[in-house]
């Protein structure tokens, strides 16, 4: 499922992810099958009609005559990339993603929509925003780092007397934003969600925007 970490040269169903045992490894599925998919049965409620891996473990049937149902002359063939990588921008991804939500009937696409903000969007948003609050600074042209702008030089570089710069940009953190105000909008999402999505972007303003401050003379508020 995950990146392999350790190589067993035995295979044993038993220590693979439990995922796995959920498979069905039938030829054929029984009418009642179709017919409980119909009324949307929970699949906990099928399971006794299925043969799934689980129910094969400690047998030598988990090695021998697993069933599919769907032929194939060569196991090699198929899709060499995943449509994933043929798209090259995030909003032609996300956009294809939600229009196979839209045209499958078995699919809620406002489940999706929220998904994408829950495991992706929003992760991203609050772990850059966290990178920007504890990032470093770097001169221009020496690219000596500091933990703390310099407070000598007015805020150059000591050693060169050149710019300090952030190490973490604004636009890494916002881009994001408002596609995801965007999919709260046009899917209807609950309200904790679109609060939630307004609340990241009201934090992210407020520690981002950081316009040059004016100073007043005294005679200016009067």
């Amino acid at each position: 499922m995950d990146a392999t970490l350790v190589i067993s040269s035995i295979l044993d169903p038993n220590e693979v992810e439990s995922e796995a045992h959920n498979v069905d490894v039938m030829f054929r599925y029984p009418l009642e099958f179709y017919e409980a998919s119909e009324i949307y049965s929970m699949p906990s409620e099928i399971e006794e009609i299925m043969d799934l891996v689980k129910d094969r473990l400690g047998t030598p049937e988990q090695y021998e005559n697993l069933g599919y149902n769907i032929p194939t002359e060569n196991i090699n063939e198929g899709p060499k990339t995943t449509a994933y990588k043929l798209y090259e921008s995030m909003d032609e991804k996300i956009d294809a993603q939600l229009h196979l939500g839209k045209i499958i009937r078995a699919v809620d696409v406002r489940k999706v929509a929220e998904k994408i903000l829950a495991t992706h969007f929003n992760p991203d948003i609050l772990g850059n925003l966290r990178k920007f609050s504890v990032q470093v600074f770097r001169c221009v042209k020496c690219n000596s780092k500091y933990r703390r702008p310099p407070l000598s030089s007015a805020g150059k570089c000591p050693k060169c007397g050149n710019k300090i710069i952030l190490t973490v940009n604004r636009g890494g953190i916002e881009k994001y934003i408002p596609r995801a105000l965007k999919l709260c909008k046009n899917y209807n999402l609950d309200e904790y969600t679109v609060q939630r999505m307004e609340l990241i972007e009201e934090y992210v303003e407020s520690l981002t925007n950081n316009p040059k401050i004016k100073q007043h003379k005294l005679a200016d508020f009067f």
